[in-house]
């Protein structure tokens, strides 16, 4: 098993960290300016949903972290130093923060189709079109 250097476990820790700060970032101003623009920062569930899935990104970058730092597989020892190789128990919480946290953003989604924002007119959207039998520049 091939293990990183401690200086290639910084620097990959080092980029991880600052794209996801940067990713964090963006995402987090571009829905408050959605709440603000539409009235959404009154709206007690939207805001509550959305304080949850700033919660849950967060948790997610450091569970991809540990994970980095750790590998995906992890030994444990146990009687008479027998070492045995178990997969990271991060990736199960991973997993399920990962699962928790697409939920999260299908209840923002609705919030915000709820409220109008972001819904687009089937006809005027070019995939829809061509679904609906039509070409790609949305003309049947």
């Amino acid at each position: 098993m091939l293990q990183k250097s401690e200086k290639e476990k910084k620097e990959m820790k080092k980029e991880t960290t600052k794209y996801n700060k940067t990713t964090l970032d963006l995402a987090e101003k571009k829905f408050w300016q959605i709440a603000e623009d539409s009235g959404l920062k009154e709206d007690y569930l939207f805001m509550t949903t959305l304080k949850r899935y700033q919660f849950q990104l967060k948790i997610l970058s450091e569970l991809e972290r540990a994970i980095e730092d750790e590998g995906a597989l992890v030994q444990k020892e146990y009687v008479k130093n027998r070492k045995n190789l178990y997969s990271n128990p991060a990736i199960k919480d991973y997993n399920a923060t990962t699962n928790s946290a697409n939920s999260t953003v299908k209840t923002l989604l609705s919030i915000l189709s709820d409220h109008g924002i972001g819904v687009t007119n089937d006809d005027d959207d070019p995939l829809m079109s061509l679904i609906n039998g039509g070409d790609s520049d949305g003309e049947q």
